[in-house]
This record gives structure tokens, C-alpha cells and sequence, in this order.
């Protein structure tokens, strides 16, 4: 022990001896390793974190697989209740119903809280117990009065008064008794507040895949058994429904939880992870050069200390240990800059990502804690071996007595180490081009996004979102009075051009039904799902989104009229061949007993996400509501309802809009007033984190690829001083000199640009997933990629080169 603390002192001394390469080593390690700390954070979040419940690796979540290879999370009612009552592979199986959110009343302000509606075996599935109070049982479904809520609605919203239990809480209009409190350490995807025990038996008309479903495997029970078990319900249940649309699946498809969990993330996430690796790789190649010189300048003295009796193995370890105490110093410190940079990685980290968002998962459980310090002191430990091993063997001469004798003081580089430290810095180069060219190529992929049509204009569009769930809103009549009430305070607030309600705002989804029936005949065209919005008058003025045919609803289209529809483009080229749709008739059996008749064709608008194509889409008039339409939009699915308001500029609505809203009714929570700005960035959001990630490690390669260059060159002009010197003698201009340096970076920038193309053009296919309105391996990308290298690398190569023209003949001379 005592040999080992020496050793640490004299790596310590030898390194202060150096302290501008000591820094500029720490500096470029602490980069590269504070990089690796700050993804596998997240990593390790979404993916490693260990999950809040007991044996998690039993617990599968099944999907339902179509022949494309996609896998829908939720089930039909009818499939996961075959699923309960059939299976041999379960020892329990919960069901995640639909849910409508909750606006929490009865106190002082209202407040919107999201909510879960779930069979009452889900926590005991889950191997979940309440910190306070007990669980759901069976009873609770049919009686549909307890609650159980979370650990953060407990403490804020009751002070954490442990006499909770018993008490009453109004969700909806609907009084519960809260008989449990979640532990603080519980979290599904999402933060959710409310958990309220429901039933199979609710939902068995329905055919909507809605359902998310979960079932813990009986011990000794394997996947592949619980996949066969699933394989033969799946089959009897498709011959007792050979005309459902579920007879189109192919399998249901169990996947643990945790895979499930992080299938979306996965792929990304280990994109980012791979970058930051290929970083470290660069610092670790900085490190190298960096040491190889350091050791052609010791070889002298570590040929003494051999000549004097030291082992080659201890001279070998205490150059390693000098590696070591660099590398955890730069590991240390990327400690820190990981911790700092979180604050800001988080603002990028999405927090909303529309209907179909990758975003589910809570990014605020991304923290700097031990498992992440381990990775980090492991990643500084190889990365330690990987960097030292060459120059420590490196500095021990074959030939000790030769060395001695020739009285080499070291300093030059023998020529396998100059060969070294060129494939190094071209090792660099092509794996800057690679992160180059897939930065290039998502920075492209998001102006591509930013670039799409919406279908309306988000400029000075402000979106108020409520929900409608509340029992006071059971009847298509309460609704609409709410809707006019409020709209006409709306429209009288300063700014305001125009206001309009929809029963879900663009890029959040809407109700997905069946397709509807033309001339006795299902629209099919490959779809079969479609979307239905209801509206007010003056949506698509409001929206600035296009009447393509016909006319827009009006204040005629009410209850008791004629019942109306207006369609998009998609659905009018769907269900119609010549997409003229005005004076058609449809029929949907869910919303509406008899036919309705199209008045107008209006533009795409992106539904589901900006990077997905509008689905067809079918608005109602709010006024003609059905009670079956209405309790599908807000008392059974929960969508948000939305107010939109076109403004004359970028004033500032939610006060103003909060205030209309309490004058309507006092008891009513809004969910959130912003900009539609912003929710189409939110949409975009995962699309710009990994844009901004990956072009900040692709910039953070190219800034330590050249310092390579620039450190390479430097030493050779050094090592060349008396060189250049003899060539100025005799006559060689400084341009020349500027030249052949230059030229040397160039050689080895085009080396490694050459093998980074090949990386690249790998490297980019793995973001198919990942891209929008570009195509990897584009050569514009691949052209840029190098491009910037070049330009960058050119610069690093000039410095140096200009160094070299100021060389003195006459001082040149007399250097050694």
C-alpha cells in the first residue's frame, strides 16, 4: 500500500512538472468523459433505472402485432378479457382503461390533474403496496367510489396529512373516497395523480383498441411458453370473430416491461450513447499523442532507471498510474460538467410530443447518482488503459545501454511513434467525418420538419385546453351552451380576431373510429381508422386553414337540422375516387343514426405528429352533437378540448382567457393557455434534442480533432526548426515553408476523410428511424460533413504553418 500511495505522489509530481499538457490533457478527457456522464444519465434513466416494483422481470406487456411487423400497445376489451379468461401463463392480468383526467373541485381553485382508470388487481399485479391506507379490491369497481392517489398529490394538495383516508375527493363532479396513497418512489410513464378502480365489463361493446394490458408470468413459466399460450387464444378468438378487424393481426406479442417501457427510446438513446463514445475515443486519441510525446522525452530517464535495477513491468506501472491519476482527475471534473450541463440538457428533453409521442417517459428521473458515477469511474479506468498502454511501452528503449551510450536525451520520435500518432489523428478525422455527416443530416431532417405544411398557420394562434369530463357536460346541450358562453367573453378580449372550439386540437389526436360507410360500402384504401373532431363555426377561419370545396359550418347547422360533415382531403380521396365529396352522403353507426350530408372539403391538417401524414379526418358541428358522440369525445376517452384564438399579434392571452373561463364557471380548471407555437415545438421536440445533442458532440469532435492536428503539427515544426532553418538558408520562401506544412495536415486529413466516408455512410443508415425529408446517406450530407472537417482542419493545419514562417534561418541554426 505504501509503495502504491508513493507511486501516486511521484505520477503527481511528474505531472505538475508538465502543467500545460497536464491541462490541456484533464481538459480533453474531462470533455470526453463529462459527455458519457451526461447521456448515460439519461440512458440509465429510461432503460437501467430499476423499476418500482416487485420482480419486474416477470411483468409483460402484450401488444397485438399486424403483418407490417408493428406492434400496437393496446388491446380491444373483448381480446384482453379472452386474454383473463383463457390464459394458463398468468398469474394475474391487469387492464389500463381509458382515461379522462380529472378536474379535481370541492376546494378552493379547480385544478386539472391527469388521471388513471384501472381493474382493481393493477397495483397488486404490479407488486405494488400503498405507503398509506390499502389497495383497490373488488368491490371498489362495482361501487366505482374509491380513489388512491399519488405521493405529490397527497403532499401538496393535502399538506401530507396522514388522516387523509376516508376523506372525499371530487374528480369530475363525482365524489371518491380516498382509501390509499402511492409511495413516493411509484411512477408509470407518466406522473399521474388520480388512480380510480374500473372494469372489462364497461367497455365490452366496445371495439376500440384502447386497452393497455400487462400480466405478471407464474413462476417457472417462460416467455416463449406465455407467447404460444397468447398464439392459441389469438386464433380462437379470430374463428368466433372472423369479421372483426383484429382478425388482421398476426400475433400477440409479449415483451417484458421494461422493454416495452423503453422501446421508443431505445433506439435514440443509443444513438447519443454511441456519440459520445466515439467522442471519448477522439480525447482518448488527444491523450495518446499527448503521452507518446511526453515518453519520447523520458526515454533517457527511464533507460537509467532499467540501467539501475527497475523492473520493466514497474517503470511500465508507474507510467500507467500517471495515466490513471490524469484520467480520474478529467473524470472528476466531467463529473462536474456533466452535473452543470443537466440544468441545461433538460430544457432541450421533451416535455410533450403530441398523440404519438416518444416522450411518455419522465425525464426529470434523469440525476447524477452512484450507478452513473460508477459508469463514469469505469469509463475513466479503461479509458485510462487505452490511452497509457502505448507510451508506457513506448518509453522503455529495446536497447538500454544503446541509449545510454548514444547520450539521447530524448524528445524525437522514433519512427513507429510518428507512424502512431498519424493513424491516431486519422483515426480522429474519420470519426469526426461520421459524427459530422449524421449531425449534418438531422439538422437537415429538422429543417425538413420545421418546413412542413401544417395545414394551418401557428403564428399568433393561441390554444386554451380543457377538459370537458365533468358529469355537468353529459349532454351535446351542455356543452355547446359552455362553448357559446365562452366564446363570446373570448372574442371580446383585446386582440382577439377570432376564437372557435374543437373537441381536440391539431397535433393531439382526436377520436378514432371506424371507416365510415359510402354507398353501402366501408371507405378502405389501406385505412380504417378515422378521425373525428366536433367543432364550432369558425374553426378553420380561426385556424387559417383552407375550404377547399363547399361552405363551412354556420350557426344554422344546429340540432334539428339537416346533420352535417365537413371532411379533409384524405378522407375525400379515400372515400371518394374523384375527391369531390361536397353533396355526399356517409354514415357512422357510432355518432349518428342516420346519414349525414358533406358540405365541405378542407385541407390536411397534421393530426397525429408533424412528421406523420395527415389521417383522414371528419369534423362534426358541435351543435349536432349526438349524446353517443359526446360521451365518446369527453366521458369516456378524455380528450382535451380545445379553444383556439387567432390574435392580431403576440399578445399574451391566459389571463385574460383564464378570467372568461371563471365567468363561465368558476368550478371549471383549464389544463393550459400558450401559443400554438409551442405545441407544435413540443411536437418536434424529441426530433430537436436529438438534432441539438448530436451537433453539439459532432462540434466538440471537431473542435479535440483539431487540437490533434494543430498538436501534431506544432511538434513537427518544433522537431523541424533546424530543417526549416537550413531550407530558408538556401533560399526557400516563406510561402513554401507555409505550404509543406499545410500540405502534411492536408495528407492526413484526406486519409481519414476517406475512411469516414465509408463510417459515415454506415453510420447514417442506423438514423433511418430518426429522419424526415432526407435519405441517409445523401451525398449533399456526406459533401458537407467533409467540408466542414476540411475548412476546420485547414485552419488547425495554417496556425502552426504561419509559426513556421517565422522561423529565423540564423536562430534555426543554432537550435537543437
Amino acid at each position: 500500500m505504501s509503495n502504491f500511495v508513493q507511486e501516486i505522489r511521484y505520477a503527481g509530481r511528474m505531472l505538475a512538472k508538465t502543467p500545460a499538457a497536464t491541462l490541456v490533457a484533464v481538459v480533453t478527457l474531462a470533455l470526453g468523459i463529462g459527455a458519457n456522464t451526461a447521456i448515460f444519465s439519461v440512458v440509465y434513466a429510461a432503460m437501467f433505472r430499476p423499476l418500482p416494483f416487485g420482480e419486474p422481470d416477470r411483468l409483460m406487456h402484450i401488444g397485438i402485432q399486424w403483418k407490417s411487423g408493428y406492434i400496437n400497445d393496446n388491446l380491444t376489451p373483448a381480446l384482453a378479457d379472452a386474454i383473463i379468461r383463457q390464459n394458463h401463463s398468468f398469474s394475474s392480468v391487469l387492464v389500463d382503461f381509458p382515461a379522462t383526467g380529472c378536474n379535481l373541485t370541492g376546494g378552493g381553485t379547480p385544478e386539472y390533474v391527469p388521471d388513471r382508470r384501472v381493474s382493481t388487481n393493477f397495483f397488486s399485479t404490479l407488486g405494488v403496496a400503498p405507503f398509506l391506507g390499502r389497495d383497490f379490491v373488488a368491490a371498489d369497481a362495482v361501487q366505482s367510489n374509491a380513489a388512491i392517489l399519488s405521493y405529490r398529490l397527497w403532499r401538496e394538495n393535502f399538506a401530507g396529512d396522514r388522516e387523509v383516508l376516508g376523506k372525499q375527493l371530487w374528480c369530475n363532479g363525482v365524489a371518491y373516497t380516498i382509501v390509499g396513497v402511492l409511495p413516493q418512489n411509484f411512477r408509470m410513464n407518466k406522473p399521474y395523480d388520480v388512480w380510480l378502480p374500473d372494469r372489462l365489463a364497461r367497455y365490452s361493446t366496445g371495439g376500440g383498441m384502447n386497452h393497455l394490458v400487462i400480466a405478471r408470468l407464474k413462476p417457472g413459466v417462460t416467455k416463449q411458453a406465455a407467447a404460444a399460450d397468447l398464439a392459441d387464444i389469438l386464433h380462437q378468438y379470430q374463428q368466433e370473430n372472423p369479421k372483426n378487424w383484429v382478425s388482421k393481426a398476426t400475433a400477440l406479442a409479449p415483451r417484458s416491461y421494461r422493454e416495452w417501457n423503453s422501446s421508443q427510446l431505445k433506439t435514440p438513446l443509443w444513438l447519443l450513447f454511441g456519440a459520445v463514445l466515439v467522442v471519448l475515443l477522439i480525447a482518448c486519441a488527444n491523450v495518446t499523442g499527448l503521452l507518446l510525446a511526453r515518453s519520447a522525452a523520458r526515454r533517457r530517464e527511464m533507460a537509467v532507471r532499467v540501467a539501475l535495477g527497475a523492473r520493466r513491468w514497474d517503470v511500465i506501472r508507474q507510467m500507467l498510474t500517471e495515466t490513471m491519476l490524469l484520467n480520474l482527475t478529467g473524470a472528476a471534473l466531467g463529473v462536474l460538467l456533466a452535473w452543470w450541463s443537466l440544468g441545461s440538457l433538460k430544457t432541450i428533453l421533451p416535455s410533450r410530443g403530441g398523440y404519438y409521442s416518444i416522450s411518455d417517459f419522465d425525464f426529470s428521473l434523469v440525476a447524477i447518482n452512484v450507478p452513473v458515477l460508477l459508469f463514469t469511474l469505469g469509463v475513466a479506468l479503461i479509458a485510462a488503459f487505452i490511452s497509457g498502454l502505448a507510451p508506457a511501452l513506448g518509453a522503455i528503449a529495446r536497447d538500454v545501454y544503446g541509449t545510454l551510450k548514444s547520450g539521447e536525451r530524448g524528445g524525437g520520435f522514433t519512427r513507429a511513434q510518428q507512424r502512431s500518432r498519424k493513424l491516431l489523428l486519422g483515426g480522429e478525422v474519420a470519426l469526426a467525418v461520421v459524427l459530422l455527416a449524421c449531425a449534418v443530416l438531422l439538422v437537415r431532417s429538422f429543417a425538413a420538419l420545421e418546413a412542413v405544411d401544417l395545414g394551418f398557420q401557428p403564428r399568433h394562434l393561441q390554444v386554451a385546453e380543457l377538459s370537458m369530463a365533468s358529469k355537468k357536460f353529459a349532454t351535446p346541450a351542455a356543452v355547446w351552451d359552455f362553448d357559446q358562453k365562452a366564446l363570446q367573453r373570448i372574442r371580446a378580449l383585446p386582440g382577439v380576431v377570432a376564437a372557435a372550439t374543437v373537441s381536440s386540437p391539431p397535433l393531439e389526436g382526436g377520436l378514432n373510429l371506424g371507416s365510415p360507410v359510402v354507398n353501402g360500402k366501408q371507405c378502405s384504401a389501406g385505412n380504417d381508422v378515422y378521425n373525428y373532431r366536433a367543432i364550432s363555426p369558425d374553426v378553420f377561419r380561426t385556424m387559417e386553414t383552407r375550404l377547399l370545396a363547399g361552405r363551412d359550418f354556420t350557426d344554422a347547422d344546429v340540432a334539428g337540422s339537416t346533420p352535417v360533415a365537413i371532411v379533409n382531403a384524405t378522407a375525400a380521396r379515400l372515400c371518394w375516387s374523384s375527391g369531390n365529396a361536397v353533396g355526399s352522403q356517409f354514415v357512422e353507426r357510432d355518432i349518428a343514426d342516420g346519414p349525414l350530408q358533406i358540405v365541405g372539403v378542407v385541407e390536411d391538417v397534421h393530426d397525429y405528429s408533424v412528421d406523420l401524414p395527415a389521417p383522414p379526418i371528419i369534423y362534426l358541428p358541435q351543435a349536432q352533437a349526438s349524446k353517443d358522440l359526446n360521451d365518446m369525445l369527453y366521458q369516456s376517452f378524455g380528450l382535451i378540448s380545445a379553444i383556439v384564438i387567432r390574435t392580431s399579434g403576440d399578445q399574451d392571452l391566459s389571463v385574460g382567457v383564464r378570467r372568461a373561463i371563471e365567468d363561465v364557471d368558476p368550478q371549471q380548471p383549464i389544463v393550459s393557455v400558450a401559443p400554438m407555437s409551442h405545441l407544435v415545438a413540443e411536437s418536434t421536440s424529441f426530433a430537436r434534442m436529438l438534432m441539438l445533442l448530436m451537433a453539439s458532440f459532432a462540434g466538440l469532435a471537431l473542435l479535440l480533432t483539431a487540437i490533434g492536428l494543430y498538436g501534431l503539427l506544432s511538434y513537427h515544426v518544433t522537431q523541424r526548426t533546424r530543417e526549416i532553418g537550413v531550407r530558408m538558408a538556401l533560399g526557400a520562401g516563406a510561402g513554401q515553408v507555409l505550404s509543406m506544412v499545410v500540405r502534411e495536415g492536408v495528407v492526413l486529413l484526406l486519409g481519414g476523410a476517406v475512411v469516414g466516408i465509408g463510417g459515415a455512410i454506415a453510420a447514417t443508415r442506423l438514423l433511418k428511424s430518426q429522419i424526415y425529408g432526407v435519405s441517409p446517406g445523401d451525398p449533399l450530407t456526406l459533401l458537407a460533413a467533409v467540408a466542414v472537417l476540411f475548412l476546420v482542419g485547414v485552419l488547425a493545419s495554417y496556425l502552426p504553418a504561419r509559426r513556421a514562417t517565422r522561423v529565423h534561418p540564423m536562430e534555426a541554426l543554432r537550435y537543437e
